[in-house]
């Protein structure tokens, strides 16, 4: 058992829990708060958003979580807030009020949800745009209302905004804000861990330590497959390393030839970097067909890579990229090309000591696109993704790389589909042709989500998207 403390809502709490708790168990089982719904424990429904805010370089900054997915030893040295930390009853926070105003409230189990993922939007961004408002509201689901009324009532807001600031911010923030600041307490050991242990290394001394002592531990970051794995398959792993509280893997570094990102920056933070913005649209591409805002804010590059899934959005993308892994252990430093990262299904090259430290991913001026299909357009795990990245001088393409996700046991490179294409002009012929060598190339199973012969399709299709929006030629 493990003593944490954190600022829930405008109060100092320091509860005694077991390292397997999730926030949202702690906050509704626990504390009691059961405004936090539990819907889907998988991070898709969004019931149970809450905001957390963390003191990042002399600023606490706020952003909203699935709380289904949030280990509650993360809660520590944070200010949680809740849906009951808003308004009362008696006076409604201003959020509630435009829900209510403008009826997107029906049955209510979502609305807790919506509302906090509101307000993580509204304290960052008072004046927030349509599509902000609905990337923010990706990744909550409401069955009633048809969230145009959601919608319209968030806009109210902006509306409201622009001539009278209303009053988003609750009075507690500013107390607790200033004693987060100096806020240094640790995380104490009630009693001796049962046979499952969550080790929180603070450095990476103490993660290699951790990683001499278990061998077959489960690295975990921003957990947001772990996690799933444990509330919705009932995985059980005797012993976690979170790595999420290391600062030494905090850091995004650029120079002229590349973008070097640590383990843990998450992906709304690569999202928002000033460089990927303009010199890595593909990865920014790949990013925002990840997961939802609240996904987004806890889940790493770094750890989507290593799950080593078959359709990973943004490995594929990276594979494009000509991306290379900085993977580290307690004796040495070493690259390893994320082409050369994958053995088979769910198999990588990392060894039991190692950790990825960082990913390096080369700037050069090159034509991409991202591609990605699924049956909703957020929050849902591709049937096929598929990434280009090119380079084209006097009308050749002189180098090419595109990978493909959910067609092998890993993502991949069509290796005989980029050989063809060197040296070609583009036009609707070669365009067809490389479609039928990556058909050969590229042997996809069927599974729940699709059919060998749908996703031979897709294969076909995304080419067709990819040079269709680099090039303008339709082959419909």
């Amino acid at each position: 058992m493990r003593k944490i403390s954190f600022f829930l809502n405008g109060k100092l709490i320091s509860p005694i829990i077991s390292p397997q708790l999730t926030a949202l168990q702690l906050i509704r089982d626990n504390l009691g708060l059961t405004g936090t719904k539990e819907g889907c424990s998988e991070g898709d429904c969004g019931a149970c958003t809450i905001v957390i805010g963390e003191n990042q370089n002399g600023r606490i900054r706020y952003k909203a979580v699935n709380s289904c997915l949030l280990p509650a030893l993360r809660m520590h040295d944070k200010h949680i807030i809740t849906i009951e930390g808003l308004g009362t009853p008696v006076k409604l926070h201003p959020i509630q009020k435009a829900l209510l105003d403008y009826h997107g409230v029906q049955c209510g189990y979502c609305t807790p949800g919506i509302i906090m993922s509101l307000f993580g939007l509204f304290i960052n961004n008072p004046n927030p745009s349509r599509t902000e408002i609905l990337n923010a509201l990706e990744g909550n689901l409401c069955r009633c209302t048809g969230y145009e009324s959601i919608i319209q009532g968030a806009l109210s807001i902006n509306h409201i905004n622009r001539y009278k600031k209303l009053k988003i911010i609750p009075d507690y923030f500013d107390k607790v804000n200033k004693l987060l600041m100096n806020f240094n307490e640790k995380i104490i050991t009630a009693s001796p861990d049962s046979d499952k242990q969550y080790l929180l290394p603070a450095s990476t001394k103490e993660l290699f330590n951790y990683l001499a002592r278990y061998r077959h531990a489960k690295i975990v970051n921003g957990g947001t497959d772990l996690i799933v794995d444990v509330n919705i398959k009932k995985y059980e792993y005797g012993v976690i390393i979170d790595i999420s509280l290391i600062k030494e893997f905090n850091f995004i570094k650029t120079n002229q030839k590349s973008v070097i990102i640590g383990a843990n920056i998450t992906l709304s933070d690569i999202f928002k970097n000033a460089t990927v913005q303009k010199q890595l649209p593909l990865l920014n591409q790949a990013i925002m067909h990840l997961g939802s805002t609240q996904i987004r804010n806890l889940a790493t590059l770094t750890g989507n890579i290593a799950n080593a899934s078959p359709i990973a959005d943004v490995a594929t993308a990276l594979l494009a990229l000509n991306t290379r892994l900085i993977v580290s252990s307690a004796r040495k430093q070493r690259k390893i090309p994320l082409s050369d990262f994958y053995l088979g299904y769910k198999k990588t090259a990392l060894k039991p000591d190692e950790i990825i430290y960082a990913i390096e991913i080369p700037l050069s001026p090159r034509m991409t696109n991202f591609e990605k299909t699924a049956k909703r357009q957020s929050v849902d795990i591709a049937s096929v993704n598929s990434a280009v990245s090119l380079k084209v001088q006097h009308n050749l393409i002189k180098d090419i790389i595109i990978a493909f996700g959910g067609v092998a046991p890993y993502p991949v490179i069509a290796e005989k589909t980029c050989q063809y294409l060197i040296n070609k002009k583009i036009d609707v012929q070669i365009i067809k042709t490389a479609q039928q060598i990556a058909l050969s190339e590229l042997k996809p199973i069927s599974d729940l989500r699709g059919s060998t012969k749908f996703r031979q399709t897709l294969i076909r299709n995304h080419l067709t998207k990819h040079f269709s929006k680099l090039f303008g030629i339709e082959l419909y």
